[in-house]
C-alpha cells in the first residue's frame, strides 16, 4: 500500500473504519441474542442463537484478519473513544499520528449496513 505524503489510502481507511466499527456489530448481535433467550414466548430461540453464534464468529474472523493486517502495513490503532456526539480512534502509521472521528448518526448508519451484510452471510452460509 502505497503512502502519498505519509496519507492513507482507501483501502488503509477501510481498515480502521472496519477495526473501529465490527466490536459495535459485535455487541449489537450480543444485545439481540440476549433478548430473544430472556423474552418469554419466543419461539425456538436456540435456533435463533446458533445463527447468531455463526454470525458472531464471521464477524470476530473478520476482525481478526483486519488487526492482522493493520499490523502488516504498519497501523497502531492506540485507542477508541465515545463520548455523547461522536466515536474517535487515534492511530500512528509511518511515523505519523493521525484521528478519525465519526458522529453518532454514521455510526449506527454503518453498523445497520454490516449487520445486514453478516446476517445475510450467516444466511447463505445455513
Amino acid at each position: 500500500m502505497d503512502k502519498i505524503n505519509g496519507r492513507l489510502n482507501a483501502e488503509e481507511r477501510h481498515l480502521i473504519k472496519e477495526y473501529i466499527l465490527l466490536p459495535y456489530v459485535l455487541t449489537v448481535l450480543e444485545i439481540n441474542k440476549k433478548i430473544m433467550t430472556n423474552t418469554p414466548g419466543f419461539k425456538v430461540p436456540e435456533a435463533f442463537v446458533w445463527f447468531y453464534d455463526r454470525v458472531m464468529d464471521t464477524v470476530t474472523h473478520d476482525l481478526t484478519e483486519i488487526k492482522k493486517q493493520l499490523r502488516e502495513i504498519g497501523i497502531k490503532i492506540y485507542f477508541v473513544t465515545e463520548d455523547e456526539n461522536s466515536l474517535r480512534c487515534m492511530y500512528a502509521f509511518s511515523g505519523y499520528e493521525e484521528r478519525m472521528s465519526m458522529v453518532w448518526r454514521l455510526v449506527k448508519a454503518e453498523v445497520t449496513i454490516r449487520l445486514k451484510y453478516y446476517l445475510e452471510i450467516g444466511i447463505k452460509k445455513t
